[in-house]
This record gives structure tokens, C-alpha cells and sequence, in this order.
């Protein structure tokens, strides 16, 4: 069985760690994970952690990270997509399969044609929301 892979924006090492409260609520309500669990996590640096559950609650999660090893190693491209601005789902869907598929920076791009126009707030809004997906998607590509 897949071993379930999370990033954190903390740094990791071998030892205990509580997990953030929206992790917490994915591990404890949406995939129903529970203590003696094995899981993976990896914080961007490089490296990658594979761990044991050891408290799983509904707004906290501790986990023993036993191992470490060095992480899939990233491939020698670096792809730069620019993708117009397309409405509703669309632009999550497409940020969420480029980052899938190993694309390492997407820029946003308004055309002359495009329907689609972010004001200064509703644009970092969506820039977050991006972001969030992007990450998401890291736990489901190798």
C-alpha cells in the first residue's frame, strides 16, 4: 500500500513532531488515519521522512519520524508554464496537474482576450488559493 505523503513549511528531523491543525483535520477526518499509522513527510529541502503516528486527534496529530532519506531526485528541466487566467476551476485544475507532472514555476498570464481580471486583493486571494493547491498536489507526485 501507497505510504501517504504531506509537506510541512517546517523544518524536519528525526524525532516527534505535531503536525499543523489543517494536516491534523486531513489525517483525522478525511483520510481516517489512526495511531501506529505510517506516513511520509517531506519539507521541501530535499530530503524525505517516513514516521509512525503516535496521537491522532481532531485538531492534533503527533508523529515519529524514524527514518530519513534523500528525496526523489528533481529532474535536470526546469519548466516554466505561463498559463492564461481561466475561469472557475479550470485555473486550479491546471495549476494542480502541471505541479503533478513536475512543472517548477507557473506564471499566471493575462491576454488581450482574456475574460478573466483579478483586482489587487482578489488577486493575492487567488495567488494563496494557487499556492495551496500546488502544494497539495507535491503529496500526490514523485
Amino acid at each position: 500500500m501507497r505510504l501517504s505523503r504531506f509537506f510541512t513549511d517546517t523544518p524536519l528531523s528525526l524525532g516527534e513532531h505535531e503536525l499543523p491543525e489543517a494536516q491534523a483535520h486531513y489525517i483525522s477526518r478525511v483520510l481516517r488515519m489512526t495511531e501506529g499509522d505510517a506516513l511520509q513527510l517531506f519539507d521541501g529541502s530535499g530530503s524525505e521522512f517516513r514516521g509512525t503516528l503516535l496521537e491522532v486527534g481532531k485538531k492534533r496529530v503527533r508523529v515519529q519520524l524514524d527514518e530519513c532519506f534523500a528525496g526523489q531526485v528533481e529532474s535536470g528541466l526546469r519548466i516554466h508554464l505561463g498559463q492564461g487566467l481561466s475561469r472557475g476551476e479550470r485555473m486550479d485544475w491546471a495549476i494542480q496537474k502541471a505541479t503533478e507532472l513536475g512543472v517548477s514555476e507557473i506564471t499566471p498570464i493575462v491576454s488581450e482576450r482574456c475574460e478573466v481580471r483579478l483586482k489587487d486583493e482578489r488577486a493575492e486571494k487567488r495567488q494563496m488559493h494557487w499556492q495551496q493547491i500546488a502544494v497539495s498536489a507535491c503529496g500526490w507526485c514523485r
